[in-house]
């Protein structure tokens, strides 16, 4: 079998025991005949042999190397094809266990054309997977007309990096989700990977920080904010008109440093 592996048909169509002394499996089994190829994949590499043994000598070498030669092509064809699919199985099964760990929705997707997601993708929107995989394309089930739009514009483009879109979960709800897609090989397909994570509740945190912002801008009193050590960090524009120290001349400073200072100008804190 070494030999084999090493010459594209080795036959020996007797004696076989005589040529290879050390080999007591030959003894053994009674074999006086021997005919055996290499399963070559397409790089050339050998995955495996294809081999017959006879107990009798037999006539015609060079008909059954012809054959060998036909049936280890084919095999090796065949060989190459299940191990590539045992490989897509193992890295699909490495896939789900990797991604499902995230608490990202994570999609890949061709085209639009669904190929895979997550767990966290599936909570994100409120589906069960069986759901959103009888669906080919999710776009329209999932996100508002405009960010479809927006969406499918981004795909065209092959956009890489980070924007943001209205999504439209099971319930009616609307989130805001950001998305970050990438696009790359999977399977040997060319393919995009999208990242989801819903900043509804961030969004809502930074409107109301910006209303509170305006609010503080725009007082009729004068207001401070200080760190816990009593300085400054920011003052309103009616500070500034009240005191006359601009933000410049009073930020880092302490609120009493300011009242020594100008003890007639500074406001009460």
């Amino acid at each position: 079998c070494e030999n084999v592996v090493e010459h594209s048909a080795c036959v020996y169509p007797g004696k076989v025991q005589e040529l290879f002394p050390e080999d007591y499996l030959l003894v053994e089994m009674g074999i006086n005949a021997y005919a055996g190829a290499p399963i070559r994949d397409q790089k050339g590499n050998a995955i495996g042999i294809i081999v017959s043994l006879y107990s009798e000598p037999f006539k015609d070498s060079h008909i059954t190397e012809t054959i060998f030669d036909i049936f280890s092509v084919r095999i090796g064809v065949e060989m190459e094809r299940s191990i590539i699919e045992q490989a897509l199985v193992e890295s699909e099964t490495r896939y789900k266990m990797l991604s499902n760990l995230s608490k990202e929705g994570i999609v890949i997707h061709q085209n639009g054309k669904l190929i895979n997601l997550n767990k966290a993708f599936c909570e994100l929107f409120g589906y069960e997977e069986h759901e959103l995989k009888a669906h080919e394309n999710l776009l329209p089930i999932l996100l508002t007309p405009a960010s479809q739009k927006l969406a499918q514009t981004k795909i065209k483009d092959q956009f890489e990096g980070v924007y943001i879109v209205e999504g439209i979960c099971k319930d009616g709800k609307h989130i805001f989700i950001e998305t970050d897609g990438k696009n790359l090989v999977y399977n040997g397909l060319d393919v995009r990977v999208a990242t989801f994570r819903d900043i509804t509740a961030r969004l809502q945190a930074e409107e109301q920080a910006f209303k509170l912002s305006k609010a503080v801008e725009q007082s009729p009193e004068s207001i401070i904010i200080t760190d816990k050590e009593g300085k400054i960090e920011y003052v309103n524009p009616r500070f500034e008109k009240l005191t006359g120290y601009t933000f410049n001349e009073v930020v880092g400073k302490t609120t009493a440093v300011v009242l020594e200072s100008d003890p007639m100008q500074a406001p009460a804190t």
